[in-house]
């Protein structure tokens, strides 16, 4: 979400690119590898002295942002989740009950 929220707001991004990280930022960041200092120094070096690099990255950033889940989204998710576990739960839990 910290990812999205930044692109949203036009943040160019610069983050390592494993996992789901590459999968949010896309090509509307900068990806380094995760243990590779030298890759992210340069990273930031070049948002820093770029800036048409840095306006082409927020606005791809804004417009991949539009396609990505808000925090409302996620919240209605985890609610609906949480929701389902706990019908399942004492469901299961009820059952047990009634037929010992």
């Amino acid at each position: 979400m910290v990812l999205s929220e930044a692109m949203l707001n036009g943040l160019p991004i610069i983050s390592c690119g494993a996992g789901a990280v590459a999968d949010t930022v896309q090509d509307a960041g900068l990806l380094v590898a995760p243990d590779d200092a030298n890759a992210f120094a340069a990273g930031l070096r070049q948002l820093l002295t770029n800036a048409q690099d840095r306006q082409v990255l927020r606005a791809k950033a804004r417009n991949l942002s539009q396609s990505l889940p808000t925090w409302s989204d996620t919240a209605r998710c985890v609610t609906r989740v949480i929701k389902q576990h706990a019908e399942t739960h004492l469901t299961a839990n009820n059952q047990s009950k009634f037929s010992q």
